[in-house]
């Protein structure tokens, strides 16, 4: 233990050493982000990207849908309109119920959701008296969480359009099918 009249000078230097460090830290800026602007036009163009395809999915989700249902109304007018044996009509019922199926599948993925989409100009005020980084990150932040929210939604409506297909598909091959046994 020192004493003496050193002491209180080593004690002044070490209280401003501490000083000195806290106003470097208060000095001291995060690192510079060189990227920001080349993430944030990516981050816009992937939420753009997931808009469109959602456009596209419901396009083709439309087609089914409208397909499977001139489908199903041309076999319920041909059913009823020609007696044929009960094989036919059982595999005509079969085929119906399969496009019924696919109608409803795409009626599920068509169903209207709810999608996030790019912030309003009028969320955006607040930042006006922002750092332009802080209100690029906060848009980057909430683009990634739009991205995240609308992709679990289109995975559903990937999976209904699959579904839909593969039933219209069936359906028609059995129509095919049911066709060919008639005609031999």
């Amino acid at each position: 233990m020192l004493c003496g009249p050193f002491t209180g000078l080593l004690r002044w230097k070490s209280v401003n050493r501490e000083i000195a460090m806290a106003r470097k830290k208060k000095e001291e800026k995060p690192p510079p982000l060189f990227s920001l602007d080349t993430v944030l036009v990516e981050t816009k163009a992937a939420v753009d990207e997931q808009n469109s395809r959602i456009s596209s999915l419901d396009t083709r989700l439309g087609v089914l849908l409208s397909l499977s249902g001139v489908i199903i109304a041309a076999l319920l007018s041909f059913a009823l309109n020609y007696s044929y044996c009960i094989e036919t009509k059982v595999l005509l019922a079969v085929v119906i119920i399969i496009l019924f199926s696919s109608l409803l599948s795409a009626t599920w993925g068509y169903w209207i959701r709810k999608y996030k989409t790019t912030p309003s100009p009028s969320a955006l005020r607040k930042y006006l008296v922002e750092e332009q980084e802080k209100t690029k990150l906060a848009i980057i932040d909430y683009l990634t969480s739009v991205y995240e929210w609308n992709q679990s939604r289109i995975v559903d409506k990937v999976r209904c359009t699959h579904i839909s297909f593969l039933l219209l598909l069936i359906g028609a091959i059995l129509i095919g099918i049911t066709f060919l046994m008639n005609l031999l």
